[in-house]
């Protein structure tokens, strides 16, 4: 049994970031520093290891068609909602692709906030 994570979108400018600390000796003084975030999907597919080999350009491409179900907004704010009506149009992509044995793959959602380097303001 083999599993991928792909990350099928991200939503730029997520969330911007800010925080303050303390620098300089002997006297500290308050220095300010931002960085932005992007929140991003991952598509998590789990299956037999020659389907998962065999596969992978199409499951790449039928994690990406899949999102056309649902808004991405809508997945990213409730990934566990969206899994049904995301799994059914990703396996139905995979069986065109490879037939059958679509119908052993198992699929996913989740979130995950990535972030950049902090920047002095």
């Amino acid at each position: 049994m083999a599993t991928r994570k792909e990350k099928i979108a991200s939503i730029p400018g997520g969330v911007p970031q800010f925080k303050v600390e303390l620098e300089g000796h002997p006297i500290p003084h308050p220095v300010t520093y931002t960085r932005q975030s992007d929140v991003a999907l991952f598509a998590e597919i789990s299956g037999p290891d020659n389907v998962m080999n065999d596969g992978v350009n199409a499951i790449r491409d039928c994690a990406v068609a899949a999102l056309g179900t649902a808004a991405v907004a809508a997945i990213i704010a409730d990934p566990a909602a969206a899994v049904p009506s995301f799994k059914a149009a990703f396996i139905a992509c995979m069986a065109g692709k490879i037939g059958d044995e679509a119908s052993q793959l198992d699929v996913g959602l989740s979130t995950e906030q990535e972030t950049e380097d902090w920047h002095e303001v």
